[in-house]
């Protein structure tokens, strides 16, 4: 017979040796360890199996219900776990404020999806995860602008529009420069500048004046061809 090798296991409780066991080692095999009575955990039913404090682990465990350890990895609903985890089958987490903690620190706690990229979908809306994030398309830096798009555009639908709209007109784009409360003209065909027609705050308009003191106040000779009346 070949020649034997003594292995202790140890089973422990609460810091408390409960069990020793002796496993006998042929030089490619391992007999089994044979519990010959029940053993009954205490008061929360919880046995520690292993050394609490040397180096002597059970390599490898598989209980009912298909659940695993190997290498340190553990599997539920499988038996040859691929990652630390690897569960088939669905997760629950239940009671407030219970959740998932991921590598760069966020948090999700609620239904929904964490995504890739700064991105969260919580069923029916996709946001950015951090709402002071900008969105750059087709360029690296968005800038001081939460939509940046480097590229043609095409939107199908209304376009609703709160607040200014720079170089806006219905279809086409149109640029240029100008100066606050003159009224815009032609420069070119696809371009605008500010006209000799000042409109100020109050309504009155000014025509070589920027600050017309009636209805309409002219700066400068005039010429009138045709009627006046004055009511």
């Amino acid at each position: 017979m070949p020649n034997r090798t003594q292995t202790s296991a140890y089973l422990y409780y609460g810091g408390s040796l409960l069990l020793s066991l002796l496993l006998l080692s042929l030089p490619n095999h391992a007999q089994a360890a044979v519990f010959d009575s029940s053993l009954i955990p205490n008061a929360d039913d919880v046995f520690n199996i292993g050394d609490a404090v040397g180096s002597r682990r059970w390599k490898e465990a598989h209980f009912s219900g298909n659940v695993t350890t190997d290498n340190g990895s553990l599997g539920i609903g499988t038996v040859s776990p691929s990652e630390r985890i690897n569960v088939v089958g669905n997760i629950k987490i239940d009671g407030s404020g219970h959740g998932i903690t991921f590598p760069d620190g966020s948090f999700q706690d609620h239904g929904g999806v964490v995504g890739l990229g700064g991105w969260t979908d919580s069923g029916t809306t996709v946001r950015l995860s951090t709402t002071g994030d900008n969105v750059a398309i087709g360029l690296a830096d968005p800038g001081i602008y939460k939509l940046n798009v480097n590229g043609d555009t095409k939107i199908t639908g209304d376009l609703t529009i709160i607040g200014t709209c720079f170089g806006c007109v219905a279809g086409g784009l149109v640029t240029g420069t100008g100066a606050t409360g003159y009224i815009a003209k032609w420069n070119t065909s696809g371009s605008l500048t500010s006209s000799a027609v000042f409109n100020d705050p109050s309504g009155n308009i000014g025509i070589g004046t920027a600050s017309p003191s009636s209805k309409l106040y002219v700066l400068g000779d005039t010429i009138l061809e045709g009627n006046v009346t004055i009511t």
